[in-house]
Formats: structure tokens, sequence, C-alpha cells
């Protein structure tokens, strides 16, 4: 696609689809750097317990202790 069809290239036979990707990249990329890192926030996280902790846990000796909270082991995950 962006190579050239024959060689040696010339501005004739030159695909200039390398230089338009090329120039578009490097603005994009000089844009960011500029201007859109100062006031890009990026997406807004809403996210959604999908399950329910228990209040218990079982230890690795097999006894259960009750949490404080549900939510203070599902935030340490």
């Amino acid at each position: 696609m962006f190579f050239p069809a024959e060689y040696p290239v010339t501005k004739d036979n030159m695909n200039y689809a390398v230089v338009i990707v090329g120039g578009i990249s490097i603005f994009a990329t000089v844009y960011w750097i500029v201007s859109a890192r100062h006031w890009f926030v990026g997406p807004k996280r809403t996210t959604k317990n999908s399950f329910q902790l228990s209040p218990t846990f079982i230890t690795t000796s097999g006894t259960t202790k009750i949490s404080p909270s549900p939510n203070a082991i599902h935030s340490q995950l």
C-alpha cells in the first residue's frame, strides 16, 4: 500500500500515500504535545459492582472471619 510500485522511485511514480499518512501523524503528534494534553482528561469511568461480595471470608487455616465490610475486601482486589 505505501511502498512504491516501480524502482527507481521518481516524482512521477511515487506513491504519495506514505507522505500524506506521515504528515497527518506528525501533525496529530505535535498537536497533542502542544495543546490537547492540557485539556483532554480522558473517559470517565462508571463502574458498578457486577457481584455482591460475602461479608465473610475463609483463611488458609480454615477458620471463618467476619469482614468489617464487603467493600473493604473488594477495594483491596
